[in-house]
Formats: C-alpha cells, structure tokens, sequence
C-alpha cells in the first residue's frame, strides 16, 4: 500500500523498455519532496509515462525540473555522475552529450503543465471497504503524455529535427511535494533507550519501495497489468537529510557525502547547511558471471536479471530542539529534588531521624 510504481503504454503494444529510475526525497519542516527521475533509453513507440503515489497529489504539487537542470551543466555532472556537456538554445529540450564514446547522448525534456494529467486509484488492499478498520483511501496515478515528442539528431545543434539519426533517449524529472500527514510511509516516533531518553529524540521511519505490487491493491495492479512494465537497469535513491542525525539502517548498502550547499541551493529552495546525501541503488544483474553489465555480448534480455522491485527501510533520529531539551532537563531535576524532599520528610518522620 506504500509503494510507488513506474509503467507505461506504448503503441502496438511495443515491449521492453528499458529504464532507469533516480529518486530524492527530502523535507523542508512539514513538507516533503520526492523528486522523480526517468530516463528511458527508446522513447519512440510510447504514448504515456504512468507514476503511481501511493498518496493524493493535487496537479499544483507537481513540478517539473526539467527546464531547472537542463541549464546547469555542473548540476546534470552531479546528477548522473558522469562528464557531460549541455547545448544550450532550446527551453524545452538540452541536448546533453559527452566527448566519451562510450556516452551516449541524451535528451533533458521540460514537460509543459497540459503534458501532466493526474487520476485517483485506490491505494489499500482492502477494496469491499467492509473492514471499518480499513476505510477505502486512494493514491495517485500521474500520466504523462509523450506521444508527440519530437527526437533530435544527435549530431546536430538541439533545434534541429531530422528523421535519420534521431536521439531515442529522453529523460523527465518532476518534483511531487506533499505533506507530512499524508504520508504512511514516513512514521515519527519519539523513542529512545531509557524513559528520559524517549523523551529526547525523535525518530523517523522511512518504508520506500518502488514496484512492489504484491502489496498494492488489485485496482493499481489492474492498472498495471493494463500497460507494459520496463525492464529497469538501475534505481538509485538518495535521501537528504540534516548532518546531525543519526542513521539507522539495514539491508541494501549505502553511500554517502556531504551536499555542496552553492551548487544545489539552485536546485533546492531554503537548503539547510551541511546536509548529507545518502545513496542506495541496485542495478540489473548478468545471469552469466563472465560477462559484466556492459558487455555488447551480454545485450539481450535474456542475459540479465533486471530490476523488478525495490525496497529500503530507514531510521533517522535526531534530537529535539535544545529549548525542548533544556526545559525537560530542568523539569526532571526539579522533579528529582522534590521526589528527594518528600522521601527525606517521610524517613524522618516515621524513624525520627
């Protein structure tokens, strides 16, 4: 019932897509912000992009990044991790490429507000809604319609259209906000490991899972059934959060570094200083351990194991805010002192002492 989930529908049923995923999630106080990325290597043939949220997204929470990162060449490097260069003349479309051969060109899409359509679905397993402890709630399934995009030759400057050597490879990046309290899947819990301590830190439980539909309800999994899934080379999913907090995790492995503050302020409004991007990705998989993921041999669908679901549970905790702490500090000593008192009036009287 929390998972997110990526699919699409193409003409004539064209199968195989594939793709790959970038998720960000931070905060700013009560709001939160998931940032979706999608590159899809063959753009041609598809009609619709499908996003399901397992929460309700009003069309104003959503926007698109596509036009922000396409004109900062230093943040398209930090994004994907790789030296590339970015045409500049076209706000819809950068052409972003690489001196490397072994990169291929890509285009940066900036998809217009009539392009995004979004849709109720109900989000839990339960759908006779007879359970009263399981009232029917709904998520979202945003489309994003891309069947009249234009492709761009790769050998050209980005204003150019030609029909020969057209580039395939597209990528969108929206940004979803919402609030904290129509979020399941982030859970705050004041817990610790003694009584003052549970009063002193926060903790925050993030459950993000990306296509997993075994736990959706039968409505999103019609949904899905009724387009083509892509075969997913990569996900990676970065979470920023705040340097003081401690993380607590188990599972898929993790990197981490510090955020530098002057080039991703441009890309995130009110960005706290020293925060911390922390990693986790899981790749397709060659069923032959001789050859890797790159290998021309290894090309065919068959030769890999892509990526069908992805899941990563966290723990963040944090202490509260020092006024909270100095106040429940005092509180306790205060307690303690009066506790002592009572204890010392009670021994005297009753053994004279």
């Amino acid at each position: 019932m929390r998972s997110f989930a990526v699919w699409y529908t193409s003409k004539h049923g064209v199968r195989c897509k594939k793709a790959d995923v970038h998720i960000n999630l931070w905060n700013n106080k009560e709001t939160y912000s998931f940032d979706f990325g999608l590159m899809i290597d063959d753009i041609s043939e598809i009609t619709t992009l499908h996003l399901y949220c397992p929460f309700q997204v009003s069309i104003h929470d959503i926007k698109d990044l596509g036009e922000v990162i396409s004109h900062n060449n230093v943040l398209v490097n930090a994004i994907f991790n790789e030296s590339y260069l970015v045409a500049s003349g076209n706000p819809k479309r950068g052409r972003v490429y690489s001196e490397s051969s072994s990169l291929s060109d890509f285009i940066i899409y900036a998809l217009e507000d009539t392009e995004i359509t979004s849709r109720p679905c109900k989000r839990n397993a339960y759908n006779n809604g007879l359970l009263k402890s399981h009232p029917i709630s709904f998520g979202t399934i945003l489309d994003i319609n891309v069947e009249n995009i234009e492709q761009v030759e790769a050998g050209e400057p980005v204003e150019s259209v030609s029909q020969e050597k057209p580039i395939k490879r597209y990528y969108f990046r929206l940004r979803i906000s919402v609030c904290k309290d129509k979020l399941d899947l982030i859970m705050h819990k004041e817990t610790g490991v003694t009584v003052i301590a549970d009063y002193l830190t926060d903790t925050e439980i993030i459950d993000f899972r990306l296509n997993d539909l075994r736990s959706c309800s039968d409505d999103l999994q019609n949904q899905v059934n009724q387009g083509l899934k892509f075969d997913l080379q990569s996900v990676h999913y970065l979470i920023l959060r705040n340097a003081n907090e401690t993380i607590i995790h188990q599972g898929l492995p993790v990197e981490s570094r510090m955020l530098e503050q002057e080039l991703w302020d441009k890309y995130i409004d009110d960005l706290d200083h020293h925060m911390i991007a922390y990693h986790f990705k899981k790749k397709k998989k060659s069923k032959d351990p001789e050859l890797s993921d790159g290998s021309e041999l290894s090309d065919k669908k068959d030769c890999f194991e892509y990526v069908n679901d992805f899941s990563v549970l966290t723990r963040f905790q944090s202490q509260k805010n020092k006024k909270y702490l100095m106040l429940m500090y005092v509180l306790f000593t205060v307690f303690i002192a009066i506790a002592a008192n009572i204890i010392t009036d009670i021994v005297k009287q009753h053994f004279g002492l």
